[in-house]
């Protein structure tokens, strides 16, 4: 007991190396948008490989983005500083020990360049000094993990694959990227299952096979349908599920993440894993060809879902991020920056935040069950700013710090506060 005592002290600490929570303010958010638009595929040139420069206040931000998606890991908060060709990361995880009150875990890791790619060189877990037999240990277990992983980490695997090289200089990280077209939109897809665990497999096949004789049911005379023909049943199975605050949060985000599986149309099998009793390639295709609207738009329903499980699963943050920069590559492409797809963003965001909150998550439950309409709980979308490019966008709004642009969203989510679902 005394060993573990006096290891205790030398790991965790009463105070943070790093304060704050990581949560960004409004202007690191946009500038973590930007980034993410800055470098979308349409900046490809040539053979597809993509130069990336990040200085340590991009790396900071961009790496509490990362940690306030994972569960369990919100009030986390990291920092990292390069100095030529070396880079120092910090990392504060709070830990509430009973009687003990908080104390923190103090992650600190140094790197250097050598070679051709960034090393790490020391780690350390408050005082202690981890043996780099154990960094390695840990490096190749996750690879490991990774190589082993289903479709949500398989993104990740992705983008390690085609990470060609990495470097410090100048005070800043390069890397060199084989980019794709469909990765700025598998990430966003793919976030929403970041938190899938084994315990929510269960819920997750109830939904789905309530899904599935709704979409049956529907078919029959429609190829597109409502989303509103799917949400009002399965938030009644919510409430017969939920016995607790906490069944009806975990009822609810597993509702979320599979229906928005069922409108993008990927397999449930991504969330449900290997099941004896389902024959091969039965959970990998749609029962119908059935299609979900949202005030008869197709795209909006995809909008509203994803963000919709995004904040459920791994965050409202990470969810207004993703949603707002694929609106600022639209911009650059056809189809144009469109303020209907950001309500349905909002909304989908409010929806899944107050289905994960313990003193909403019942209360949103049955009141998503006597829902009448579409507009209980998103508001019909203004038309005048849509199919925006990137100098139209600029001429109405400046950018998106500007206070014209944050009226507008300001509007956007006083219309939300006020619907049906989230008022008495």
């Amino acid at each position: 007991m005394a060993c573990l005592l006096g290891l205790g002290t030398l790991i965790l600490s009463t105070s943070p190396n790093v304060t704050g929570n990581g949560s960004l303010n409004e202007a690191e958010r946009r500038e973590v948008e930007q980034l993410i638009a800055d470098y979308s595929p349409n900046r490809l040139r040539g053979s597809g490989e993509q130069q990336l420069t990040l200085n340590a206040h991009e790396l900071t931000m961009l790496g509490n983005v990362l940690l306030n998606s994972v569960p369990g890991l919100q009030p986390a908060a990291m920092k990292v500083a390069i100095s030529g060709a070396t880079a120092d990361g910090e990392i504060s995880i709070p830990q509430t020990l009973g009687p003990f009150g908080t104390v923190y875990l103090n992650l600190s890791a140094s790197f250097a360049q050598q070679g051709d790619s960034v090393q790490l060189t020391s780690l350390r877990a408050g005082r202690l000094p981890i043996p780099r037999y154990f960094t390695n240990a840990a490096q190749a277990w996750l690879a490991s993990r990774l190589q082993a992983a289903g479709t949500p980490r398989e993104e990740l695997l992705v983008l390690r694959r085609n990470l060609d090289n990495t470097a410090l200089a100048n005070d800043e990280l390069q890397l060199r990227l084989q980019w794709n077209e469909q990765t700025l939109e598998r990430l966003r897809s793919q976030a929403r299952q970041w938190a899938i665990s084994a315990e929510d497999r269960e819920r997750v096949r109830a939904y789905y096979q309530e899904i599935v004789r709704i979409a049956e049911q529907q078919a029959v005379d429609n190829r597109f349908v409502s989303l509103h023909r799917f949400l009002p049943s399965l938030f009644t199975l919510a409430v017969e599920r939920s016995d607790s605050a906490d069944d009806a949060i975990a009822e609810n985000r597993a509702l979320l993440l599979t229906l928005s599986m069922f409108t993008n149309e990927l397999p449930v099998s991504d969330l449900l894993g290997p099941q004896p009793d389902i024959q091969p390639g039965e959970a990998d295709t749609r029962a119908t060809d059935l299609r979900t609207m949202m005030f008869y738009r197709h795209d909006l329903s995809l909008h509203f879902t994803t963000a919709a499980a995004i904040a459920a699963s791994a965050g409202v943050d990470l969810a207004d991020i993703l949603g707002t920069a694929k609106e600022v590559y639209d911009s650059r492409q056809r189809s144009g920056f469109s303020f209907s797809d950001l309500t349905a963003n909002l909304s989908g965001m409010a929806l899944g935040e107050a289905a994960t909150q313990p003193e909403s998550a019942q209360q949103l439950q049955r009141r998503m069950a006597a829902a009448q309409a579409e507009t209980d709980y998103m508001p019909t979308p203004r038309t005048d700013a849509d199919g925006m490019t990137e100098e139209e966008f600029a001429q109405r709004f400046v950018d998106r710090s500007s206070d014209v642009y944050n009226s507008r969203l300001s509007d956007i989510n006083e219309l939300i506060a006020a619907l049906p679902v989230y008022t008495d």
